[in-house]
């Protein structure tokens, strides 16, 4: 392999083996709204993957993201609805107390398909929730989510453990082919899991 030249030199890595230099790296992260971009072979290909995985952190779970929850923009600036960015699905409270699954989107909370499985001594009750934006054919949504329901691997659902989900309730639900699963902070993943 070619060695690194002082053009192909990463700030981050210097000289390393292996390293390429195809991409660029903006100078300000673009979900900051950067646009300019350091000349290619600056930062390497691998320093420009790490720290993507840690903007994309940083955008969607600090409160960085809460300007764009309540007012946008999407991607690339958009104030359409529907060029939105990936919105951070969460435990939603209502003023009743009632917990569900859902995100806020351009200020707007939006629930998400779901079902809730609550264990009591009269033994299991589920009960599901669809969200308000689908239209037509509920059977055919409730029909298609438990068709998925039975193809996944529970192992690769998002966990999310929220204080206000009642010890006795699971919630499950699914967003864009993504599954998620909450339950109340004080159970164990791993028992949760093996359920």
């Amino acid at each position: 392999m070619e060695k690194n030249t002082i053009e192909n030199m990463c700030v981050y890595y210097k000289d390393a083996e292996g390293l390429r230099f195809e991409k660029q790296e903006h100078i300000i992260p673009a979900f900051l709204g950067g646009k300019k971009m350091l000349d290619q072979g600056v930062v390497s290909d691998q320093a420009n993957e790490l720290f993507s995985g840690i903007e994309k952190h940083v955008s969607m779970e600090s409160f960085i993201n809460i300007n764009r929850m309540f007012l946008g923009p999407g991607k690339r600036g958009s104030k359409n609805p529907k060029k939105s960015g990936n919105a951070k699905v969460s435990v939603m409270c209502a003023p009743d107390g009632k917990v569900s699954l859902g995100y806020i989107l351009l200020g707007k909370p939006k629930q998400i398909m779901q079902c809730f499985l609550e264990t009591d001594t009269d033994g299991n009750k589920l009960t599901m929730a669809i969200d308000a934006e689908r239209e037509g054919d509920l059977k055919k949504y409730v029909d298609q989510f438990f068709k998925d329901l039975k193809k996944i691997d529970i192992k690769k659902a998002v966990y999310i453990s929220d204080s206000r989900i009642p010890e006795n309730q699971k919630i499950l639900g699914n967003h864009n082919g993504r599954w998620f699963l909450a339950y109340n902070s004080m159970l164990d993943k791993n028992v949760i899991e093996q359920e």
